[in-house]
């Protein structure tokens, strides 16, 4: 059983065909020379009709404004996901901080922001009951916020998944079984929350 592990550079996304998705990981040999080993991954039927039906010109074109537009080149690399998170984090940053400036609430209260079952902000802070109530459903009501800070949350989870792949992969080659026992299979990937003390903010695993 061969498991690669992930660059910072490596490729989540590589441009579809009618037959299978490659997804590729460049290695740097002993010599200092460069290989490209690929992975294949068959797509299945119902993925198959989609390309077929809207072509592939048209899937292009909407991988292209995935992640604002990360895929343009044809890839997206665990680089560019992180990056794409901490961008959607400062936007949430900054309308949490006018949000509390509207209000007339000190940004030295520690809040912490995460989101229920259907996508509704929830706030825990310092403030009193009432006035996290009032910046709770003030974020909810903003027609940004919400967005913002899934696009920061999941991107941060799907960057953590990625480098914890790495890392199994990497204790694998040592030792399957202790890589096996220490990782695990098929966990579930980590949720971050956003954290908000004096006018910064930082996304962190959900305890």
């Amino acid at each position: 059983m061969n498991i690669n592990g992930l660059s910072s550079g490596f490729q989540v996304y590589a441009g579809l065909g009618t037959q299978t998705a490659k997804i590729s990981a460049d290695r740097e040999k002993s010599t200092g020379t460069q290989a490209t080993t690929m992975d294949t991954v068959e797509i299945s039927s119902q993925a198959r009709s989609m390309v077929e039906s809207t072509g592939t010109s048209d899937l292009s074109r909407a991988m292209s404004d995935f992640m604002d537009g990360a895929g343009n080149d044809g890839v997206i690399t665990l680089d560019e996901i992180l990056a794409y998170g901490k961008k959607y984090q400062e936007k949430a940053e900054e309308i949490l901080a006018e949000t509390l400036d509207a209000l007339g609430f000190s940004s030295n209260e520690k809040i912490t922001i995460c989101s229920d079952a259907e996508g509704n902000i929830v706030v825990s802070s310092n403030l009193s009951g009432a006035d996290n109530e009032k910046l709770e459903q003030a974020l909810n009501d903003h027609p940004d916020f919400r967005q913002d800070y899934a696009k920061a949350a999941s991107s941060f989870s799907f960057y953590d998944a990625g480098i914890k792949h790495s890392e199994f992969a990497k204790a694998y080659e040592n030792n399957p079984e202790a890589a096996v026992s220490l990782y695990g299979l098929g966990n579930n990937p980590v949720d971050f929350v956003l954290e908000y003390l004096n006018g910064e903010s930082r996304m962190v695993q959900e305890t």
